[in-house]
């Protein structure tokens, strides 16, 4: 089949990887990964396994009439709204959304699509010519309404790659439930400032992580959601314990920093966002929720000169126009920083309105990153 898979972070990478054998992949990336891409190819070291060296066909635009059997966005979930008018626009019938999601209702009836959702089992780090990863080689894939009219569809994608595939067509309640069993982690690593390894000995705070992950589950169930895979939130319950001693061992190595931290401090504004959503779905069941916010607290507000760092340092560094273009929509989604005057909207996103209002985004991202009222 003829695959189009749009990012070529971790999550991207290994997909293409692992699929490459009976399909015809394509890649879209732009900047630097484009040139990386095209110069000499994707190179991912294996943290199990030898570094691998493949060569896709690599495109930096999509054309409306430049068709696929497929598309896989594997973005991040803060970066959706700015790629699904490319995917409207484009001919091709099948779109994956893969990755985390806390607002899949907002994509999954895209006119005169089929829309999936997916979950692939990857992680690491991404690092300029090159990908640090474990791949676990298994992916969730499906529908949201429960029908089973795209399981040969999906069957036949994945027909020649070596990859686990497990059908589920909710598979909004499956990456609702993901989200709530990250977040807590990610929390943690906010809290130790990435280095998870302080964390391995606190047998107290890995049962808070739990009791969290818990307390998330008991919203969702609250507002009509299934927890999934099935017998995930009995597990949490009976086997609370155990829980807690995995994630201090993972904690313990480099599957910590791989599978948790890597991400957790790269991708802030992805989990800000997805915390932002868990929390209105939180406020519409009226479910408290003190654990939860104890990790909040403890990840979060603990984190703020770190936040203040990134924020200022790195999003608001001027070679990091695309990080910025990221910012400035997240920026203007929420509705008190909906600012209308001419100069931002005629110079929308550009390097002066992030010298111009430097400090007032910095102040805003805390104020809502610290939940103060």
């Amino acid at each position: 089949m003829r695959i189009l898979i749009i990012g070529a972070g971790v999550l991207g990478s290994n997909l293409a990887h692992s699929m490459r054998k009976g399909n015809d992949i394509t890649i879209l990336a732009r900047g630097r990964t484009y040139q990386n891409l095209k110069n000499g190819g994707l190179v991912i070291k294996h943290k199990l396994g030898k570094k691998t060296t493949d060569c896709f066909t690599v495109i930096d635009k999509l054309q409306t009439d430049d068709i696929y059997d497929a598309i896989f966005v594997v973005s991040r979930f803060s970066s959706l709204d700015s790629i699904v008018p490319m995917i409207k626009r484009n001919k091709s019938k099948n779109i994956v959304f893969v990755g985390n999601n806390m607002t899949v209702e907002k994509y999954e009836n895209l006119e005169n699509k089929n829309v999936l959702f997916a979950f692939f089992s990857a992680a690491g780090k991404k690092y300029d010519g090159y990908i640090n990863s474990i791949c676990l080689n298994k992916i969730e894939i499906g529908r949201t309404d429960g029908k089973d009219v795209s399981d040969k569809f999906i069957t036949s994608i994945f027909a020649g790659a070596k990859i686990k595939v497990t059908i589920d067509n909710k598979m909004n309640d499956y990456l609702k439930t993901h989200a709530c069993a990250v977040l807590p982690l990610v929390f943690a690593s906010y809290r130790a400032n990435g280095n998870l390894k302080l964390l391995k000995k606190d047998k107290a705070y890995s049962l808070d992580i739990m009791d969290a992950i818990i307390e998330g589950y008991d919203v969702l169930k609250k507002a009509g959601y299934e927890i999934l895979p099935k017998g995930e939130y009995e597990t949490c319950v009976n086997k609370k314990k155990f829980c807690a001693w995995m994630y201090r061992f993972m904690f313990s190595n480099f599957i910590g920093k791989l599978c948790i931290s890597d991400h957790a401090m790269s991708a802030r504004e992805e989990f800000m966002m997805l915390e932002s959503e868990f929390e209105k779905l939180k406020n519409e069941t009226g479910i408290g929720y003190m654990k939860y916010k104890v990790m909040y607290t403890a990840g979060a507000k603990r984190d703020l000169r770190n936040i203040f760092r990134y924020i200022s340092e790195e999003l608001l560094a001027p070679k990091n126009a695309a990080g910025q273009t990221e910012l400035w929509l997240l920026f203007e989604s929420w509705s008190p920083c909906r600012i209308e005057t001419g100069f931002m909207r005629k110079n929308h996103g550009t390097a002066e309105d992030f010298g111009s209002f430097r400090w007032t985004i910095i102040w805003y991202f805390i104020r809502q990153m610290m939940k103060m009222k």
